[in-house]
């Protein structure tokens, strides 16, 4: 039987940027292959990343944005508010604006969203500490794509 593992792990050892090319090249065109490509995509994203977002799948997200990264950092530090260290700035930038469209007009202005995010993402209820706001963003996207034709 053929060991993927061993062979990835061998790869990743060595560190030689032509073998990553070429592995990065064959994972291309298994992924053009695949029966479903954006199941595949979205699992290496998280296999990378785990559940958070970058600045690519914040902008992906299609969220409507009333805060911007740089004025979430700015009220972060003018507040001192504290987030795990696994906790993005585009996460709790996602938070903020996703918050503030469904509860404008409890959310009235960025303080308040920067408050509901924060218990938002630090919600011990939810299965994936701090993965919140990318989890609920996947599924999500996973529901418009199965009933896109319903």
């Amino acid at each position: 039987m053929f060991d993927f593992k061993m062979i990835l792990d061998h790869i990743v050892k060595n560190n030689d940027p032509n073998e990553m090319i070429i592995l990065q090249d064959m994972m291309e065109e298994l992924l053009e292959e695949a029966k479903d490509k954006k199941k595949y995509e979205m699992n290496l994203y998280k296999l990378a990343y785990g559940p958070h977002f970058n600045e690519e799948k914040l902008i992906e997200s299609g969220i409507k944005m009333k805060y911007s990264i740089p004025e979430v950092e700015k009220l972060i530090s003018a507040h001192g508010t504290k987030f795990p260290e696994c906790v993005t700035i585009e996460d709790i930038t996602y938070a903020m604006n996703h918050l503030y469209h469904l509860y404008y007009p409890l959310i009235p202005d960025i303080s308040a969203a920067l408050r509901f995010a924060e218990k938002y993402i630090k919600d011990e209820t939810f299965p994936v500490k701090y993965g919140k706001a990318f989890c609920e963003w996947s599924h999500r996207e996973w529901l418009n794509e199965k009933y896109k034709n319903h």
